[in-house]
């Protein structure tokens, strides 16, 4: 939300659920916000902002996520070597 306020850009492409991109829109009615499209051969919604299984996500799942190694999760270094790139970036955001 602070992103979208505080960047100098007109339009954004923004990818969140649908109850925050509200608020972005709310508080930048001058900017053009578009919610980002999922891609890849599973994705069966337009975009991640109208996802029903986000909004499914509670605190205390992911507490639970980020202390207990149950249900675990295996990917490919490759993968993970791919995907450290845009989340170093999005962690690294500073407005």
């Amino acid at each position: 939300l602070r992103a979208a306020v505080e960047l100098p850009h007109a339009t954004c492409i923004v990818a969140t659920d649908t109850g925050l991109f509200y608020k972005m829109q709310q508080a930048c009615p001058d900017k053009q916000l578009i919610a980002a499209p999922t891609a890849g051969e599973s994705a069966d919604c337009h975009s991640c902002a109208h996802c029903p299984w986000m909004a499914m996500n509670q605190l205390t799942d992911l507490s639970r996520a980020i202390t207990s190694a149950d249900p675990g999760i295996v990917l490919d270094r490759d993968v993970i070597a791919r995907a450290r790139v845009p989340l170093d970036r999005m962690l690294s955001f500073q407005p």
